[in-house]
């Protein structure tokens, strides 16, 4: 099983490698921020056998419960990840610009601020406020600081890979 970030290239090459050996392979991709792996809310998405997949799930649902398989074709994975990569990347993109006109006026960053705290339709029905409060701490309790931009950088070029 293979769950660091890659493309998926890199799960078909890891496949092509096992194959011939015997191997059974699973790639992964951790959705989760690292704060989240053993927690209930914590997402994995999966890709290879169906049937290893099963018979080793016990095994997965130890990252989270959301252990989720997602297609047969190796790949898959990966591929969600980018997209929900590219999502969240593009997202952040866009707030710096969008914070700058909010520097504009008192009135906009007010109504904003009463925006920011109301409850969402994301999960469980919390703010963006409480979710951006659980992402920075699962920033800070990860030792990697992947909230540096130099981290971004290279999760951008496995997006573009």
């Amino acid at each position: 099983m293979q769950l660091t970030t890659g493309t998926p290239d890199d799960a078909r090459q890891m496949q092509s490698w096992a194959q011939p050996l015997g191997i059974e392979y699973l790639d992964g991709a951790i959705i989760s921020y690292p704060v989240d792996i053993g927690k209930p809310q914590s997402i994995v998405l999966y890709s290879g056998p169906e049937d290893l997949f099963n018979r080793i799930k016990p095994l997965l649902l130890a990252f989270g419960d959301n252990a989720m398989f997602v297609g047969k074709e190796i790949g898959n994975a990966s591929a969600q990840d980018m997209v929900i990569l590219a999502f969240v990347m593009g997202t952040m993109f866009q707030l710096a610009p969008g914070i700058r006109r909010l520097r504009s006026g008192e009135s906009a960053r007010r109504r904003f601020h009463a925006v920011y705290q109301k409850p969402y339709a994301g999960p469980r029905g919390r703010s963006l406020r409480s979710h951006h409060n659980d992402s920075r701490e699962g920033l800070r309790q990860y030792a990697g600081d992947p909230g540096r931009l130099g981290c971004m950088s290279q999760r951008a070029e496995e997006v573009v890979r």
